[in-house]
């Protein structure tokens, strides 16, 4: 089975390094990556696919999910289901406390309990 080519990786993307059986990684959790997880679970035949809505409330499941799509934009030869074979009891606590530190320097003012308000101002 052949690899669809991937578009380069943008060194440019905001990124923090976690080491993993030696080799260094980068991850980068924004939008984008998000989406293209999204993207990539719904081809696989996932339903009702809201990677955002689990952030930032981490379990093991969203954690090796949301991991895969952090390195993804980064290192685009790597496969979804390679990342996820990445995560395993050694690193999960890392890698769930590097995911909340991008959550917060990201999103900063994030609040997931907010609802934004559907009406628009008076004018």
């Amino acid at each position: 089975m052949s690899k669809k080519k991937s578009p380069a990786a943008n060194p440019a993307l905001p990124s923090t390094e976690i080491i993993i059986h030696g080799k260094t990684y980068r991850m980068c959790l924004d939008f984008g990556a998000i989406a293209q997880a999204e993207a990539e679970l719904v081809a696989k035949g996932h339903d009702e696919v809201n990677l955002l809505h689990q952030l930032p409330r981490l379990n093991l499941s969203n954690t090796r999910i949301i991991f895969a799509a952090s390195l993804r934009p980064l290192q685009p030869e790597l496969s979804f289901e390679e990342a996820l074979g990445l995560v395993d009891f050694r690193n999960v606590w890392l890698i769930a406390s590097l995911i909340s530190e991008m959550w917060k320097q990201v999103f900063p003012d994030a609040d997931p309990e907010a609802s934004p308000d559907p009406t628009p101002p008076a004018q």
